[in-house]
């Protein structure tokens, strides 16, 4: 086994290599999503979502990297995180503050040290392999509670933003969270720095169409309410499991919606097909291209396999964990047209330690590498 502090986050995402296929994701995309976390040491995290727009000819990808809060090491690793040389000064400075983030985070004294529920580091890659991170937070659902939801948003948004715009921030995240229904909960908090134009990125889960209109209205939203209400109801005949996403500066909302789009938890494998009359739909309506469904439909699977920097073998996973739906009143004329909103899927991977017994394991992998080969020619190894 390689010393862990040897390996990176690069080398986990390349055994998934033989199953990503050019109409998904192309080479060069790949290449800068491995480039962009070279430098991330591999103990950071065993969860990952690779993000790819199902629109034709865009094979764009970013990474999503989930932080384990049961993880000491996760913390203790993003806290000591060193930007690779070629990092350009604004873009260190952001990463920096993703550190100090760790540094509070592993800090029984913060307010936030035993309080999230997860955190998700939301990576926008960019040519070249240059990685802009965005940092999401989750508040447990017990503590969710007006002053606890405060300090806690508070002190994390503080650690990116100056002061003015940070309070402005949790205002608006306080705000909202008065708005809910009643046993409705505030989802996943965003800093998102690489976005400027909308700092604050919030999710808002279990709302009911004729719910999540009403509060959108009470929140100031500012977009059509009549055309949201006729893109919710759609998508919610569609796929009963959705959660509402937002996007806001420190005054406004985007006049857009998101819709994260689920199948029932918890997720087993051959549930994944349950994914095709709502990806059938996406085609009919111009937002996806038959080959991104089809390749979206042959990505659940899982393999064993010996990551460098763990003793134990791993059982690699790859799900299709949910597709999100954008309908963004900016590109409205009139009325909504079914062509003008946009899907996005978001891939999992991840891995943890077998249980198998060897001679399986030995079996497995023939199985395996026969799998490989067949695969091979459509992928981008």
């Amino acid at each position: 086994m390689a010393d862990a502090t040897n390996v990176n986050l690069d080398e986990t995402l390349h055994a998934f290599r033989y199953y990503i296929t050019p109409d998904l994701i192309s080479k060069a995309a790949f290449v800068d999503v491995k480039n962009a976390v070279r430098w991330l040491p591999a103990p950071l995290a065993s969860e990952f979502l690779l993000e790819c727009q199902l629109e034709p000819d865009n094979l764009h990808a970013d990474l999503s990297i989930y932080l384990d809060p049961n993880s000491e090491s996760a913390r203790q690793t993003l806290t000591a995180l060193v930007p690779a040389d070629d990092t350009p000064p604004e873009i260190r400075v952001m990463w920096e503050k993703i550190g100090a983030f760790g540094a509070r985070w592993a800090d029984s004294n913060s307010t936030f040290y035993d309080a999230l529920t997860g955190v998700w580091l939301e990576v926008d890659i960019l040519d070249g392999g240059i990685a802009l991170p965005n940092l999401l937070f989750r508040i447990k659902k017990d503590l969710q509670e007006p002053q606890i939801i405060e300090q806690i948003t508070s002190e994390i948004l503080n650690l990116f933003f100056d002061a003015p715009l940070a309070e402005q921030l949790t205002e608006r995240v306080v705000m909202c969270h008065s708005r809910l229904p009643m046993g409705c909960e505030l989802g996943w908090v965003g800093a998102m720095l690489g976005r400027p134009s909308a700092w604050l990125k919030m999710t808002f889960p279990s709302l009911s169409a004729e719910a999540l209109i009403s509060f959108l209205e009470s929140v100031g939203w500012g977009g059509s309410l009549h055309d949201a209400a006729t893109f919710v109801t759609r998508i919610a005949a569609l796929i009963p499991n959705y959660t509402l996403a937002l996007d806001s500066s420190s005054e406004v909302f985007l006049p857009k919606i998101g819709l994260e789009c689920f199948l029932e938890a918890p997720r087993q494998l051959y549930l994944e097909p349950a994914w095709r009359p709502f990806l059938d739909q996406l085609v009919l309506d111009g937002s996806c291209t038959t080959q991104k469904r089809d390749a979206l439909m042959k990505w659940p699977g899982y393999y064993h396999h010996v990551l460098k920097h763990l003793p134990a073998v791993q059982v690699l996973n790859r799900v299709l964990y949910h597709v999100k739906i954008t309908y963004d009143g900016d590109s409205l004329n009139d009325s909504l047209n079914d062509s003008l909103y946009k899907a996005k899927a978001y891939l999992y991977v991840g891995h943890c330690p077998t249980k198998t017994p060897l001679a399986a394991l030995e079996k497995a992998a023939q199985a395996r590498n026969s799998e490989r080969n067949s695969v091979k020619e459509n992928s981008i190894s």
